[in-house]
């Protein structure tokens, strides 16, 4: 009966652990609050990982009336259609923090909020 209680202690010891230790990479996105028209803007993503390698795609979800282009890609494809901003890496970088950018313009001469 101890045994039992002993090991569904550890099970649930490991299962709360792996709470604090994520492999999931963090992102973070640096975008100005405003674009006027006639404003190209850098933005600035800055990526966090642990040792998560192969395959990796960004997604960046923009409001109408703006448009992407590549900046600094770090290795990746990037591509901008139907308002998504992609960077699709074949092989992720084996630097476990890196930067990419992309730059923001307004397609209409309305101010846009980011």
């Amino acid at each position: 009966m101890i045994k039992y209680a002993l090991m569904s202690f550890q099970v649930f010891g490991l299962l709360f652990l792996g709470l604090f230790s994520s492999n999931e990479p963090v992102v973070d996105h640096q975008t100005p609050k405003t674009i006027y028209p006639g404003e190209k803007k850098e933005v600035t993503i800055s990526i966090y990982k642990t040792v998560f390698q192969g395959f990796g795609k960004l997604e960046i979800i923009l409001p109408s009336g703006l448009v992407a282009t590549a900046g600094k890609t770090e290795g990746a494809s990037f591509t901008f259609h139907e308002q998504k901003a992609r960077f699709v890496w074949m092989t992720m970088q084996t630097e476990r923090s890196f930067k990419v950018t992309y730059y923001l313009a307004p397609t209409d001469s309305s101010p846009k909020n980011v």
